[in-house]
């Protein structure tokens, strides 16, 4: 996390099995799930929420170019004091 007096940037990284390059634009839309191999839980609205509440506060969401599992999204949020 970062902060200074525009905003705060945040990065936010995990471990799982990653996002295809195809699904990283679909995945802040309502209930889209990418197709992977196996059952995972979920409905498809977490990211599409925390998007939704970003911009609303006049953010911006995205998510990062990475190789390999994991995925890494950042956010930042204005300072608006």
């Amino acid at each position: 996390m970062a902060a200074n007096q525009d905003g705060v940037s945040v990065l936010v990284s995990d471990q799982g099995i990653g996002i295809k390059p195809e699904d990283r634009k679909k995945v802040f839309e309502k209930f889209y799930r990418a197709n992977r191999e196996g059952h995972i839980e979920g409905l498809g609205i977490g990211l599409f929420l925390c998007a939704d509440i970003i911009l609303r506060h006049g953010g911006q969401i995205k998510i990062l170019e990475k190789e390999g599992p994991g995925t890494d999204i950042s956010f930042t949020l204005p300072y608006n004091g």
